[in-house]
């Protein structure tokens, strides 16, 4: 099976809401289960969105850690309490877990 394809269901089948955005702050992966935590029918309603669209609070803070990401600083691993946005606009608390991985 080919890398990324491994990859994807992998994680497609992790309880886990899982979802990867590029530098500039747009979604290019979202597992089922976070389109399910957020609302979404489908996790493909997520893909091509800014990251800030589902942000609910910090957003300052995370875009400072986007800027330290394109200025070479790689992130081990991070783990924050964070609010996100559902589709209807609720505010979910959320644990994340964030480090930089090649996609």
């Amino acid at each position: 099976m080919h890398t990324l394809q491994t990859f994807q269901a992998i994680i497609n089948s992790s309880v886990f809401g899982v979802f990867i955005y590029q530098e500039e702050g747009k979604i290019v992966f979202a597992n089922k289960h976070i389109a399910e935590i957020l609302g979404y029918d489908s996790p493909d309603e997520l893909l091509g969105k800014s990251i800030f669209e589902i942000i609910g609070a910090n957003k300052e803070e995370i875009k400072e850690a986007i800027k330290r990401r394109t200025q070479g600083e790689a992130f081990v691993l991070e783990y924050k309490e964070h609010f996100l946005l559902s589709k209807s606009n609720a505010i979910i608390p959320v644990s994340v877990f964030a480090y930089t991985v090649e996609y």
